[in-house]
């Protein structure tokens, strides 16, 4: 009879620490950041050929991960030339601009400056269409240089053969 009473004790005891404890919570914590959002921004890029550049993306939030499309404009107001390889042969086409869309895009918010993030496939491709589109791997970090977070700096990493590095300033509208 003795054992039965202690295993009453005991498990009525557990039961008020538990619910003491979860008072102390704050259900804020618990509950997951989610937002989405619409960007848009204007972009000076430097790498193996310089260019400006106009974006649009769909920003969605889950916690510190960020996710969404970009599509970008670049060089709207330049024609650049640039160089196909088939059949043996250079061909060099003249392009009114650039796409560079990249359908998917995984985020991480590492602090309230910097944040890290991976395209795994990108397209990026001459505007009219003559010769291929490219489809890279990107990574890269981003740093705010305002509290405001409308100015950034990136710095990109691709597999890309004409522009390995990149950095672009991006002003946020």
């Amino acid at each position: 009879m003795k054992w039965p009473l202690y295993f009453i004790f005991y498990f009525c005891s557990i039961c008020s620490a538990a619910a003491q404890q979860a008072d102390t919570i704050n259900i804020t914590n618990t509950v997951p950041v989610q937002k989405e959002s619409f960007n848009v921004e204007l972009a000076i890029n430097v790498s193996e050929y310089n260019s400006l550049s106009v974006s649009i993306e769909k920003e969605f939030q889950y916690n510190k991960f960020y996710f969404g499309p970009r599509i970008e404009i670049l060089n709207p107001f330049r024609q650049p030339t640039y160089t196909v390889q088939a059949n043996n042969r250079d061909t060099t086409y003249t392009t009114d601009w650039q796409w560079r869309i990249r359908l998917t895009q995984v985020e991480y918010q590492v602090n309230p400056k910097i944040r890290i993030g991976i395209a795994p496939i990108w397209m990026l491709g001459p505007v009219p269409r003559r010769g291929y589109y490219q489809t890279p791997t990107s990574l890269y970090a981003t740093f705010w240089l305002d509290p405001h977070k409308t100015l950034q700096l990136e710095c990109l990493l691709q597999t890309t053969s004409q522009a390995p590095v990149q950095l672009s300033v991006r002003k946020r509208l």
